[in-house]
């Protein structure tokens, strides 16, 4: 219960799972490493140490660069346009007005509405306009030719990072929707779409970049789309449907004369938090024993040939189900284990914990 409140606490503070790999991850992070490293020496040979004040803004461009490459923020025009335009206001502001405790607020101020304008809205740009007002001296005498060199420069070797720019785009119908669960593996809804070609071309193939709600959430190789075909996304984690899995207990029973018995209970609860229904697929395996003379029996859900809902497939209990706008549905699994006499207690490889 406490693991239930815990994740619907993080997921209204904003909190969603990430599907990007390992891998993804750290590239990001040497990327950011190494074009910092290289933007300090950059910078250092024209600033000296005032090179420290040019590589704070920069450190959160390099995160957005290299973190979330495809975002409209981290294009090679917002980054370098957002920083020399901002530090261009920046030094203006500290020229051409009296000096004041509102200085440094109305040149971040001011280079949100530039860059708005500009269309190269960035947002470490308004912590540059700032800099130049709070940094001393030897930013304020270079005067604008520090929005030339240093932030050119430094904007420059940042966007030297992996960015993307878009050239053409599609708006394409969504044939089918589905939130596919594998509780025994993690706890999560994975959003699997399908959708229709309809652009009257051919999409050409190549690495594509998934995005939803307007959050960029991985990428994909994809192959390519004739006209009117039909294809299949994986959008990757929907944290927004809560997916609790309690684990296995085993619970000892009587058996027959000749044999042990127990019983194996699965519980997963779904909660649609959505203003919209939702269709699920979830997949939970049926285990298999070792020893042929242990038997493995179905007790609950009840596979009944004429509901949909429930199945079993490739050793796999499937659930096929709609969850209503605001609803929960639980979900019960249960399994019989039973050995022949002198056997012992029946065993599955994991075994869960034991409940008396």
């Amino acid at each position: 219960m406490r693991v239930r409140w815990l994740r619907r606490g993080l997921r209204f503070l904003g909190w969603r799972p990430d599907s990007t790999s390992h891998r993804e991850k750290l590239v990001s992070a040497l990327g950011t490493t190494l074009a910092l490293i290289l933007l300090y020496g950059v910078t250092h040979l024209v600033m000296a140490e005032a090179a420290l004040w040019v590589t704070g803004s920069m450190g959160a461009s390099a995160v957005l660069v290299f973190a979330m490459p495809h975002g409209t923020l981290s294009q090679p025009w917002s980054v370098i346009g957002g920083h020399v335009l901002s530090a261009a206001f920046g030094v203006a502001c500290v020229q051409w007005l009296p000096p004041g405790f509102w200085l440094a607020a109305l040149a971040v101020g001011g280079s949100v509405v530039i860059m708005m304008y500009a269309r190269c809205l960035h947002p470490p740009g308004s912590a540059t306009a700032m800099i130049v007002v709070l940094g001393g001296p030897q930013i304020t005498e270079a005067g604008f030719a520090f929005a030339e060199l240093p932030q050119f420069s430094a904007a420059a070797v940042v966007v030297s990072g992996e960015s993307r720019v878009e050239i053409g785009s599609v708006v394409l119908p969504v044939v089918a929707q589905v939130h596919v669960v594998a509780p025994a593996q993690e706890p999560l809804a994975y959003l699997r779409v399908d959708l229709e070609n309809t652009s009257g071309r051919l999409l050409a193939p190549g690495e594509a970049s998934v995005f939803a709600d307007g959050s960029f959430v991985g990428r994909l190789a994809m192959s390519a789309v004739a006209p009117a075909a039909r294809f299949r996304l994986f959008c990757g984690a929907d944290g927004d449907i809560d997916i609790e899995y309690t684990p296995p207990i085993m619970v000892d029973g009587a058996g027959e004369a000749e044999a042990t018995a127990r019983r194996v209970e699965h519980l997963v609860r779904v909660t649609n938090p959505k203003d919209r229904p939702i269709q699920l697929l979830m997949r939970h395996p049926l285990p298999a024993a070792n020893d042929p003379r242990v038997r493995v029996t179905l007790v609950t859900p009840e596979i009944v040939a004429a509901d949909p809902r429930v199945s079993l497939a490739n050793g796999a209990i499937v659930w096929s189900l709609q969850v209503e706008a605001g609803d929960e549905v639980r979900l019960p699994l249960t399994y019989a284990l039973e050995s022949e006499s002198g056997v012992g207690p029946p065993v599955l490889r994991g075994q869960p914990a034991e409940r008396h």
